[in-house]
């Protein structure tokens, strides 16, 4: 098994030599990335994206405010859009905070550290990335065609299974009718999904059709 798939990649990024002993004590299960500066913090993130980055506001050289921090969540998110920021600040004043949440990060705690606390932020953190790429992964896959038809029968029109040589692979397409004279009536047929609803919709305002 990959380590991608053992362990979910994490970035810390704190000066504070004690408080990353900290978190690598309590996140064992994850594969840290501890870094205490703005650029080391980049470096380690380009050479491997985190799905969940912690990052202290009061970074050097701003370690009583939150400029640094602030430009380390800006350009994470721009060189890994997709993963989640949760900011870590001991400013009494929430205002930094919210400033952090407004730039695009998922969420904030206060130190110090309430490891139980944070441990559900994360968990929740990886959870949302993991759906989000799985969200991802599912619109680019290729989308099977959709093909309804419905047949002539003695009662009526009703919803039954389209031949395969009816249509071309690729061919999206919602269809309608019987045979009349030895030839299809159809209500529609549509290439792309668009086309494919207008053509149902067609076919579905017709009275004579059923199911």
């Amino acid at each position: 098994e990959a380590m991608s798939e053992m362990a979910a990649p994490v970035l810390i990024v704190e000066d504070d030599d004690g408080l990353r002993r900290q978190y690598r004590w309590a996140f064992p299960e994850f594969e840290l990335s501890l870094a205490a500066r703005r650029e080391e913090a980049i470096d380690l993130a380009r050479r491997s994206p985190p799905k969940v980055a912690i990052v202290d506001l009061g970074l050097p050289p701003d370690q009583d405010g939150a400029t640094e921090g602030l430009a380390t969540l800006d350009t994470l998110l721009e060189i890994c859009p997709d993963v989640n920021v949760i900011i870590a600040t001991g400013n009494e004043d929430r205002t930094h905070a919210l400033n952090a949440i407004s730039q695009g990060a998922y969420d904030f705690f206060r130190k110090p550290i309430d490891i139980d606390v944070l441990r559900v932020i994360v968990e929740r953190a990886l959870r949302l990335y993991d759906l989000k790429a799985e969200n991802r992964r599912l619109a680019a896959a290729p989308q099977p065609p959709v093909v309804a038809v419905f047949a002539k029968t003695s009662n009526g029109y009703k919803r039954t299974v389209l031949p395969d040589n009816t249509f071309k692979p690729e061919t999206y397409a919602f269809a309608a009718g019987g045979r009349v004279d030895g030839r299809e009536a159809r209500h529609g047929v549509g290439r792309g999904p668009a086309l494919a609803r207008r053509a149902c919709r067609r076919a579905r305002g017709d009275p004579r059709i059923r199911g």
